[in-house]
């Protein structure tokens, strides 16, 4: 976006910085108000950073539909087991995964959310799906991962952890997880996928 000429509209943060709390696009009064925001989402550290935006552009932002994004590892086994969590909160079994954190990769995360819920430390691998919660806003990465040590154990966000066989993943998991899995065993190009919390789009 264009830090340049101000043609009537409205002054705001750079949108394209990490967005923390106290960077919000309100509190101008009127239209062609000034806010400040500051860089950090770049790791940039100075005086409030500005941008200039038209009324319109300034509505189309306020009106942007905001996308949550996770990640998840398919950890396969020598035997072909895949590692999975019963989920303490709803009891549904699941590759480990969850909210990838604002400055963290995403292979960093799997491999953080991984360790967190299961004791299982990996490699990360090759992304093999996308999928997208509609009912939710939430983007999720899985990656194909290997084991490279630790112990299995239980968390405050997992009940079970167990080394499942494909056949029972898709006999505990619903099947806009047990896909998850199901696409990490395949070979090619990531698989893109749409659902809505229950259901798989398309089929």
């Amino acid at each position: 976006m264009d830090r340049g000429g101000i043609a009537g509209g409205a002054l705001v943060p750079d949108a394209s910085v990490g967005g923390g709390e106290g960077d919000s696009l309100g509190g101008c009064g009127a239209p062609g108000g000034l806010v400040f925001g500051r860089d950090r989402g770049l790791g940039l550290s100075g005086p409030p950073t500005l941008m200039y935006v038209s009324n319109d552009h300034h509505q189309a932002l306020s009106s942007t539909p905001l996308h949550s994004v996770s990640v998840a590892g398919v950890v396969v086994r020598g035997d072909g087991r895949v590692l999975t969590i019963k989920r303490a909160d709803n009891g549904t079994w699941e590759p480990p995964g969850g909210v990838l954190e604002l400055a963290e990769a995403p292979e960093d995360g799997v491999r953080r959310e991984i360790y967190e819920e299961t004791g299982i430390a990996v490699r990360v691998g090759r992304l093999t799906g996308v999928y997208k919660n509609t009912s939710r806003g939430i983007v999720a990465l899985v990656f194909r991962c290997h084991a490279e040590g630790g112990h299995e154990r239980l968390s405050e966000e997992s009940a079970a952890v167990e080394w499942l066989t494909p056949d029972e993943v898709t006999r505990r998991m619903t099947e806009v997880y047990a896909v998850r899995v199901t696409d990490a065993l395949l070979n090619g190009a990531p698989r893109v996928r749409v659902h809505d919390g229950r259901t798989l789009a398309g089929r």
